[in-house]
């Protein structure tokens, strides 16, 4: 064994050393990873995010024009059919980000559980806007009346969201570093 002087001096430089050496690891691990991301990385263009628009919105639409002239019955069985095609949706783009987390696959479930809310509030809520407290602009007051027009629907969301919530947690998430670091930039 060595005197106490060497080893205390082999001490102080191990713990003076230790850090350095690994905020330079750490240091080349997020360059390698940052040229891996960009590999990645396919910028769209504004035509593509344009084209991706109109998808969504033909999507919509079509399930919106999917629904017309049905009658009450076969309307019921077309909204079903189609919350389990969106609900599928969500739940593969979830996996998907489960593997692979990258800003195109937190786009597209972010998308998928937008369609699939959208949908089903639009099929499963009606919104009443009420104004009340007579003649007096002063008093009055506006209140939304929101009415659970099929209660099913309702449920599936609801389910649909707790499931997918420790997703929807970490998509929060990153949107608090992503509003945190534009803070940072401004």
């Amino acid at each position: 064994m060595g005197n106490s002087v060497d080893t205390s001096n082999y001490v102080s430089a191990l713990n003076t050393a230790a850090p350095l050496i690994a905020k330079d690891s750490h240091t080349q691990k997020n360059q390698t990873r940052k040229a891996e991301d960009t590999k990645l990385k396919k910028q769209k263009s504004f035509l593509d995010t344009i084209l991706d628009n109109n998808i969504q919105e033909s999507e919509e639409f079509y399930y919106e024009k999917k629904l017309e002239g049905l009658n009450l019955e076969e309307r019921k069985k077309a909204v079903d059919d189609i919350l389990a095609l969106l609900q599928d949706d969500v739940y593969s783009s979830g996996a998907n980000l489960a593997d692979n987390v990258n800003t195109e696959t937190i786009t597209k479930y972010k998308q998928a559980v937008k369609k699939f809310v959208r949908f089903a509030v639009s099929h499963s809520l009606d919104a009443k806007a009420v104004t009340s407290g007579g003649l007096n602009p002063l008093k009055q007051r506006n209140y939304v009346i929101v009415k659970v027009i099929d209660e099913k629907i309702d449920k599936l969301t609801q389910e649909l969201l707790f499931n997918q919530l420790e997703k929807l947690q970490i998509l929060a998430k990153l949107d608090e570093i992503k509003g945190l670091l534009i803070n940072l930039t401004t």
